[in-house]
């Protein structure tokens, strides 16, 4: 499976939400590599930042098997197995359609 073009899921992000650039992109997927320590569900995970939130530290990735992960960062390095918080999608259409109807975290 390829990777999604971020350009290409912008009209289908709610209000607040933009899609990722290279830079900022690889910036948040490292953030995400530094906090997802050896017993988190996300670990070493092959993932792609998709779009954030601007009003949250809410990132939208996507991973290379098409699954989507709506993750809650939070800017720390990996303390807790439960940090950061993340909502699975089976693809990136139910999360896109999850991020649209508010019912993204069940945080």
């Amino acid at each position: 499976m390829s990777w999604t073009d971020p350009k290409s899921i912008r009209h289908r992000l709610p209000p607040g939400w933009s899609v990722t650039g290279f830079w900022d992109g690889s910036k948040l997927e490292g953030q995400l590599a530094r906090e997802c320590g050896k017993g988190h569900a996300l670990h070493k995970l092959n993932v792609r930042a998709l779009a954030r939130d601007g009003a949250s530290d809410d990132v939208l990735f996507e991973a290379k098997d098409g699954r989507a992960f709506l993750v809650h960062l939070t800017w720390s390095r990996a303390t807790d197995d439960g940090y950061p918080a993340f909502s699975e999608y089976e693809t990136l259409g139910e999360a896109l359609s999850g991020l649209n109807t508010g019912d993204e975290f069940g945080l």
